[in-house]
């Protein structure tokens, strides 16, 4: 599927600037995280002890090798570990961690542009709005391999669209990226597996009724589908079935509300701390070049490779908004979304789903959105990035210092703090941090059979940090108990007795246990 317009028509001045704002949205939003040492998001401190860690297990270290040990078995959810270790021992742990957020914000645009190219509904004025889309909620909340996955997960699709008898080459490409999002997420591997299946059922159709670009054919397309089904099958295994994982298990909660409708936009286009709609500026443009588009030419406006994209981006929407959204750990708290992380990769199918914007009035008012929304929401993500970074540093500052070196740091989230909105909540794991800057151990690093590289050997799985009942063993195992609260005196059985405060922040209180 190649682009058959004319060259000049891809050279128009629009166009251009599509191209020329995307990238200078982009550059900006990959320098963002390389200008700041702390990261905003959820489960960063993860992602950047966990290979810290592996890396001095690989070194022989005796104390982490009596805490952790390495799963080497064919989980997913590799991305960001090997990606960050493969750049620490030039950079450090957090710059390694940056620069995998800077490749990150430059590769979802272009792998987007190239899914465009792919598909032959190039549309360079939406590219602003690809990249738009990198500081999205899901950024923020937890799913870093998720969003790290999206670029491998439109490059992947990309190449299934160019796969050809004769060209062997584009078939291993293909399994390159599909085995690159395996170590990504499942629930990438399951949304491309599923997009192949809708591909084939579209290319079963009377030949009349099907797009003309959808056609399964022999040879490279049944290779590819085999593949993707074999690692959907794989991981599927290792994440719900494989023995010991007990992290995926759990009371699944239904949300049926309307609300999630506007939430597959608001989650990709919002801004962390904007207390108003202002993506609005940028999606308003979008939906009305797409409705005068419709108008004007009719079913023809989302004919051909559009059709596909369309029909799969809708039938994410209706996963994300209709499947279960939630699932309960032990305790009754909610730990894990379910379907909403199909909401990201339907609204990039959706985008470029879009008609071609042929009206040069309407394209110059969706570029228009963009140019004016960018800046809005660029400032907003430096302001959260220099507000969490001097919460860190201060937490860095005041904490680390009482917490002798290979100390054990038990982590907990005082039942009061739940009270904290959702942005303090991201500083949920600050405590492994403590792992990098005084090697300590702390039992709340994510380490799950399905999931994740390490395993805790006394537990296996990590600790619920929202647990706050302190076992006896427990009492005699940590050094410390570092206490997220605003309080002066959390609701910890037996904290006040047994402990004596060393340190505090805002945020954050640390007790040395006494014996």
């Amino acid at each position: 599927m190649t682009d058959t317009r004319p060259p000049d028509d891809r050279r128009e001045p629009t166009q251009r600037t599509g191209r020329i704002v995307a990238a200078l949205v982009a550059l900006v939003s990959a320098a963002i995280p390389l200008a700041f040492r702390w990261p905003p998001m959820w489960d960063a401190s993860h992602h950047i002890a966990t290979p810290w860690v592996i890396g001095r297990l690989l070194a022989g270290d005796p104390f982490f090798a009596q805490h952790f040990e390495v799963q080497f078995a064919p989980l997913p959810y590799w991305l960001t570990t090997v990606s960050v270790g493969a750049l620490m021992p030039l950079v450090g742990p957090y710059v390694a961690f940056a620069v995998v957020c800077a490749a990150y914000a430059v590769a979802l645009p272009w792998a987007f542009a190239r899914l465009q190219r792919a598909f032959g509904v190039e549309n360079p004025v939406l590219l602003p709005a690809a990249a738009l889309l990198v500081f999205c909620q899901p950024f923020w909340s937890g799913l870093t391999n998720f969003v790290f996955g999206l670029p491998l997960f439109l490059l992947a699709l990309a190449a299934w669209a160019r796969l050809e008898p004769g060209r062997p080459w584009r078939l291993l490409a293909f399994a390159g990226w599909c085995v690159a999002l395996y170590l990504a997420h499942i629930y990438l591997v399951a949304a491309l597996f599923g997009l192949l299946v809708l591909w084939a059922g579209l290319a079963i159709v009377p030949r009349s009724a099907a797009p003309p670009p959808v056609r399964l054919g022999r040879g490279p397309r049944l290779a590819g589908l085999a593949i993707v089904a074999g690692l959907f099958v794989l991981g599927a295994y290792m994440v719900l079935i494989h023995p010991g994982a007990d992290a995926n298990s759990g009371p699944l909660v239904w949300a049926l509300t309307p609300l999630r409708i506007p939430a597959l936009v608001a989650r990709a286009f919002g801004s962390p701390t904007l207390g108003q709609p202002w993506y609005l500026l940028a999606v308003a443009p979008l939906g009305l070049a797409a409705a005068v588009e419709w108008f004007r030419r009719g079913r023809a406006a989302f004919g051909g490779p559009r059709a596909f994209l369309l029909a799969g981006a809708a039938a994410l929407a209706v996963l994300a908004v209709l499947g279960p959204a939630n699932m309960e750990d032990g305790l009754g708290h909610t730990v894990e979304d379910i379907a909403q992380r199909f909401e990201l990769p339907a609204v990039l199918l959706g985008l470029a789903a879009l008609p071609r914007i042929e009206r040069r009035g309407l394209r110059v008012l969706v570029l228009a959105g963009a140019l004016a929304y960018a800046p809005v929401k660029l400032a907003d993500v430096v302001h959260w990035y220099r507000v969490q970074d001097r919460q860190m540093t201060s937490f860095v500052k005041r904490i680390a210092p009482a917490v002798r070196e290979h100390a054990s740091v038990l982590t907990i989230t005082a039942p009061d703090a739940a009270r904290l909105d959702w942005r303090r909540r991201l500083m949920n794991y600050a405590g492994n941090y403590l792992i990098i800057e005084r090697h300590a151990y702390v039992p709340a690093l994510f380490a799950a059979r399905g999931q994740q590289p390490l395993s805790h050997r006394r537990t296996g799985e990590h600790r619920l940090i929202l647990d706050a009942t302190i076992a006896p063993d427990e009492w005699a195992l940590y050094d410390y108990v570092l206490v997220q609260t605003d309080v002066d005196e959390p609701d910890v059985p037996g904290l006040g007795a047994r402990t004596g405060l060393r340190a505090s922040t805002e945020q954050f209180r640390l007790y040395e246990i006494e014996r």
